[in-house]
C-alpha cells in the first residue's frame, strides 16, 4: 500500500484502526474499508497531499488533523495506536481512571505520560501498561520491544516515525524474544546456572530476587521494574537512598570444585543518576575469611589517571550492562558453606539514585 501503486503513486488509507483490520481463515491480517483512502505522490520532492482531515477520532494523526497535510506517516500514527491497544488491553476511545489519577484519561494520554519526560518513571512503571489478561504470560523484554516501536509511530515529529518495513522487523524481533523466553526462562526463576561449554564447569547468576538490598522492602527507596535487556523479568531500581548495601549469597556446591571464581555486580545507570561516583567497598566472605576491596566505584570518578590506576571501576559489556568486580575466591576440593558477596557505601552520606541492579554474576577467573 505504501510501497506504491504504479511508478509514482502510493495509497494512504486514512482510517487505520482495529475495526478495519480483519483476520481471514488462515488468521492472516487484512486491511479493509478503503472508502477514505487517497492516492499520494511517491518518489517526488513533495510526497504529501493537502486535504480536509478525515478519519476516526483517537486514531487520526494530530499533525494531519491540525494542518490538513496527509502523508504515509499519518497511517503509521494510526497503526501505532492500534499496537498500543493490543498490548495494553485498552481501547483508544474509552476514557478510564488509571492508577491514582482522579481524572479520566484516554489511552494515548496515559501512554504519553509513561513514556515522556520522567526517565525513572519510564524504567520503573511501564509494566503497568501490560494488558492484565496477558501479564505473567508475556516476556517483559518482548513487551517493551513491541511498545517501543509503537511509541515511535505516535511521535509528534513525522520525520521520526518509522517505516512499515522497520515496524514489521521490530514486531518480528519482539515475537522472537517471546518464543525464546517461553523455551528457556520462567517467571519464577530466581537465578541462572549456565554451563561454560569450553571447560565443562559452571558459572552462576544471582537474579534480583535472590540478592538482599538494605531498605529494599520500602518502595520509597527501591522498586522492582523491567528492563528490555535483562535476563530476568524484574530488576531493582534505586529511587533514593544514602545507605547503599547489596549482598548476594550462594552455596559453593553449586559451583565447580578446583576453580577460582570472580564475582561481579551487574548493573546499569539512568541518565539522571546521582551520587554513584563516590568510593565504596566490596567484599567476599568464604571459609571464615573476609577479603575486602576499597575504592570501588559504580561510576568512574573525576580524578587523574594516576589515581584511577588504584580504583576499581566498571566495565561496559557487549550486552549493554555494566559490571564491577566485587572480589574473587578459590573453591577447593572438599570446601563447603556459603559465599557472601557484598557492595557497601554507607560513609559519604550523599543521596544516590538511578542505579539499576540486575544481580551478581559468579564466573571462572
Amino acid at each position: 500500500m505504501h510501497s506504491g501503486v504504479g511508478e509514482h503513486m502510493r495509497v494512504i488509507h486514512r482510517d487505520v484502526k482495529g475495526a478495519n483490520i480483519l483476520l481471514d481463515d488462515n488468521m492472516e491480517a487484512k486491511i479493509c474499508d478503503f472508502g477514505l483512502s487517497r492516492f499520494c505522490p511517491r518518489n517526488q520532492p513533495n510526497t504529501h497531499v493537502r486535504t480536509r482531515a478525515y478519519g476516526t477520532r483517537f486514531y487520526i494523526d494530530p499533525i494531519y488533523n491540525e494542518r490538513g497535510m496527509l502523508t504515509k506517516e499519518s497511517d503509521i500514527y494510526s497503526f501505532g495506536v492500534v499496537v498500543f491497544e493490543m498490548s495494553s488491553g485498552m481501547m483508544a476511545y474509552q476514557a478510564r481512571r488509571f492508577e491514582e489519577t482522579k481524572d479520566q484519561q484516554y489511552m494515548i494520554d496515559i501512554v504519553r505520560s509513561y513514556y515522556d519526560d520522567d526517565e525513572l518513571k519510564h524504567v520503573c512503571e511501564l509494566d503497568k501498561l501490560i494488558d492484565t489478561d496477558i501479564k505473567g504470560n508475556i516476556c517483559v523484554s518482548s513487551f517493551h520491544k513491541f511498545n517501543e516501536i509503537a511509541h515511535e509511530c505516535i511521535h509528534l515529529d513525522i520525520k521520526k516515525r518509522p517505516t512499515m518495513d522497520r515496524i514489521i522487523k521490530a514486531i518480528k524481533e519482539s515475537l522472537r524474544i517471546q518464543e525464546s523466553w517461553k523455551k528457556f526462562y520462567m517467571l519464577d526463576k530466581l537465578s541462572i546456572q549456565i554451563d561454560k561449554q569450553e571447560s565443562g564447569k559452571f558459572f552462576y547468576m544471582l537474579g534480583p530476587k535472590d540478592i538482599t538490598i538494605a531498605w529494599q522492602e520500602c518502595a520509597r527507596y527501591w522498586q522492582l521494574g523491567y528492563i528490555l535487556q535483562s535476563r530476568f523479568p524484574e530488576v531493582w531500581i534505586l529511587r533514593n537512598v544514602c545507605w547503599l548495601e547489596i549482598h548476594g549469597k550462594i552455596e559453593v556446591v553449586k559451583l565447580s570444585e578446583k576453580s577460582t571464581y570472580v564475582a561481579y555486580l551487574i548493573f546499569q545507570t539512568t541518565e539522571n543518576c546521582r551520587g554513584l561516583d563516590v568510593p565504596a567497598n566490596s567484599s567476599i566472605t568464604f571459609g571464615g575469611k573476609k577479603m575486602e576491596t576499597e575504592n570501588v566505584y559504580l561510576q568512574r570518578p573525576k580524578a587523574s589517571k594516576t589515581c584511577q590506576e588504584n580504583y576499581v571501576v566498571p566495565h561496559r559489556r557487549k550486552d549493554k550492562w555494566m559490571e564491577i568486580k566485587l572480589g574473587e575466591f578459590e573453591y577447593k576440593e572438599g570446601d563447603d558453606g556459603e559465599i557472601d558477596m557484598a557492595f557497601l557505601e554507607v560513609t559519604n552520606g550523599n543521596r544516590k539514585s538511578g542505579l539499576i541492579v540486575e544481580g551478581i554474576e559468579i564466573r571462572l577467573k
